[in-house]
């Protein structure tokens, strides 16, 4: 499994080679929802046999141009390459919530596991990684804010609301 380094390495290797096509980025943030509550109700073993469940299905889902990179304590960050557009984006997506969703048996236990994406496009003026990592993170804000278990992507209404938040914490910061 990639760590930060090698995502943001690949991300911008892969806006590198995608500049001047008519193919995009698509970056997923994957959070576990509730983690917190598998390894209170089941332990800490229980937990980490759920983020290994999820790694699996997630890397034999993917294509092997694809990157999995796991970012944070249940956070992970799937880049795919070569995406036509936000449809395409969107499909995956949901492929990937399907696919990760099912039940973990574990020490004749079932354990659910679901999961909120936040997924970003890239344009054809970005350059690296950090502006991509930053639209899917804001997009999966979205989705826990709107109640989990979703895929939402990053668009120009996320866009204003994200650019009006930035612009209010500058705006904060200044004042203090």
């Amino acid at each position: 499994m990639a760590n930060r380094d090698a995502l943001t390495a690949f991300i911008d290797e892969s806006l590198r080679r995608l500049r001047g096509s008519d193919r995009h980025l698509g970056v997923f943030h994957i959070d576990l929802d509730k983690f917190k509550d598998i390894n209170d109700t089941h332990g800490h073993a229980a937990g980490d046999a759920v983020l290994k469940y999820v790694a699996t299905q997630l890397q034999s889902v993917l294509r092997k141009s694809n990157l999995v990179a796991r970012i944070g304590s249940d956070e992970f960050i799937v880049a795919c390459p070569g995406l036509r557009n936000t449809g395409e984006m969107l499909t995956i997506g949901g492929a990937l919530s399907e696919f990760v969703v099912p039940p973990l048996r574990w020490n004749d236990r079932i354990i659910t596991c679901g999961i909120s994406i936040g997924a970003s496009l890239s344009s054809p003026q970005m350059t690296d990684a950090d502006e991509l990592l930053k639209q899917s993170d804001f997009a999966l804000y979205d989705v826990k804010r709107k109640g989990r278990g979703k895929v939402i992507a990053y668009d120009d209404q996320l866009n204003l609301r994200h650019t009006r938040e930035r612009g209010l914490a500058c705006d904060l910061k200044q004042a203090s």
